[in-house]
């Protein structure tokens, strides 16, 4: 009866969603679509919505945009996500909501941002997930993630009837050669626990992968091509990382080229083992059946503004993230430029899911009109995101091109970043389109532009701020023995 009522669901979308402007049969159609950079469908798009058997939300951890072969990344760098985005849609300017994991799963699972960690341990544990929507609407619902971040102890496995632990992250022994095989553990995980399901159940699946995330630490062959030609032998491990980040190791120009080049080998080592799961997807479960999603939780510094790793900044080097949606016969192909983020690809998937509509709507709005029902572009709509973790805690607000910052500061001042990416300013307004790489900070002459952009990010924090307010705070746990080792191998725990 439960699954009936959630076909009859998809059915009412669909009608609703043809009275949009949806294509005729697909063997009626004639041109292929395409996606507008004017946040609409140029032609008429996509069949009507079909409940899919498997849906799969695939993060790669700490992957910038630009380092996507369709998004401006080397040559070759990525041929799988390019396959996947000529094939699917590709959102080239999509956002994360936070600089580092646990801030930026906490807001996809749940469509909030979660810009004070107060609010969150008042009432995140409240808000309903991705994966209990998922559940709710008859799927099974399985979490392989390699980031200990993303776990039941931070609140982030509700839903998941299926926590793996074969797909941690570990810690390699002191000394020995390593390579960084996490796709290979995450996927190995995945496809066993696939295997044992009844062949016509449908699942929601869950995957993180420590790449290219570090430690930077990808197959030989990789290394070479990568890396080929640059006059410095350091490595890419995590404590040689993190006594960059801490000022106590001074990189050489070469050392910088040299660690940027091990982070491209880490992201083609991904793209080349995402290849091999698709496969594997693919004989197991009919590609019209299949959703899959591809985007990262938020991207990486690389240098850019003087810093290394990730979790200190809001600069677009850590907020602007690929995001990829491939589903053969409902989404057609295309490339999107309307500004989205976490809270969309939320939303999104609650209706993939049947899951009944917020009340009050939340702040994110479902792409499927956009991708599957040709005529029904959406609007553009301010983006948030927050570093609650920060001392003070860091907001942005993005508008069209035009992007404010905020640090909340603490008694020894204004500060964002860490390291030699320290910067000391309270406010950086930024015209991406004129200055993409965030070189030249606007703030105090912006006018009337700046003035709308402050009072909207103030606006947003006071909110933000009430959620939770007058519900007691949960306390935090102590870190046990595995979890604290686990989080110290990825830079999380001193």
């Amino acid at each position: 009866m439960r699954t009936e009522r959630r076909r009859a669901s998809f059915l009412l979308a669909a009608v609703l969603l043809a009275g949009a402007g949806c294509d005729p049969p697909a063997g009626e159609r004639e041109d292929p679509p395409v996606l507008s950079d004017r946040h609409g469908v140029e032609e008429p798009a996509a069949a009507p919505l079909q409940r899919p058997r498997l849906v799969v939300l695939y993060v790669l951890d700490a992957l910038r945009a630009d380092h996507v072969g369709h998004l401006g990344g080397s040559a070759g760098i990525s041929p799988t996500l390019d396959r996947l985005a000529a094939e699917g849609a590709s959102f080239r300017r999509h956002w994360s909501t936070g600089p580092n994991t646990l801030a930026a799963i906490r807001n996809l699972f749940t469509g909030e941002v979660w810009a004070h960690s107060r609010s969150w341990r008042a009432a995140g544990a409240t808000r309903a997930t991705l994966a209990e929507a998922f559940r709710a609407a008859g799927y099974r619902t399985g979490l392989f993630s390699a980031n200990g971040y993303v776990s039941a102890r931070f609140g982030l496995a509700r839903g998941f009837e299926h926590v793996s632990r074969e797909a941690l992250f570990e810690e390699p022994a002191p000394g020995e050669p390593f390579v960084n095989r996490s796709a290979e553990r995450v996927h190995a995980a995945t496809l066993a626990w696939l295997d044992a399901l009844a062949g016509d159940e449908p699942a929601f699946l869950y995957l993180q992968t420590i790449h290219p995330h570090n430690p930077y630490a990808p197959p030989e062959d990789l290394e070479r091509r990568f890396t080929a030609g640059i006059p410095s032998k350091i490595r890419g491990d995590t404590r040689t990382l993190i006594s960059i980040q801490r000022g106590r190791l001074k990189p050489s120009p070469a050392d910088r080229e040299r660690l940027q080049g091990l982070y491209a080998a880490s992201v083609a080592q991904n793209d080349r083992e995402l290849a091999s799961l698709l496969e594997a997807l693919a004989s197991r479960f009919p590609p019209a059946e299949t959703l899959v999603m591809v985007t990262s939780d938020h991207g990486e510094e690389l240098f850019d503004h003087g810093g290394v790793l990730h979790g200190y900044t809001l600069y677009e080097e850590l907020l602007h993230v690929p995001l990829i949606v491939r589903w053969p016969g409902t989404v057609r192909p295309g490339s999107i430029g309307l500004p989205t983020d976490a809270l969309d690809l939320h939303a999104t998937l609650l209706e993939v899911a049947g899951a009944p509509a917020r009340t009050p709507p939340g702040p994110g709005r479902s792409l499927l009109p956009l991708l599957a029902a040709g005529g029904s572009p959406l609007a553009a709509r301010p983006l948030f995101a927050a570093a609650p973790g920060v001392s003070g805690g860091i907001a942005a607000i993005r508008d069209g091109d035009w992007k404010l910052i905020r640090v909340g500061g603490s008694r020894r001042g204004w500060v964002m970043g860490t390291g030699a990416g320290r910067s000391r300013d309270p406010e950086y307004l930024f015209d991406l389109t004129a200055d993409p790489g965030e070189r030249h900070n606007l703030a105090g002459h912006g006018g009337a532009r700046e003035e709308r952009l402050r009072a909207r990010l103030r606006a947003w924090l006071e909110e933000r701020g009430r959620v939770g307010a007058g519900e007691p705070e949960r306390p935090e746990e102590p870190l046990d023995e595995e979890t604290e080792r686990r989080l110290r191998a990825l830079g999380y725990v001193d």
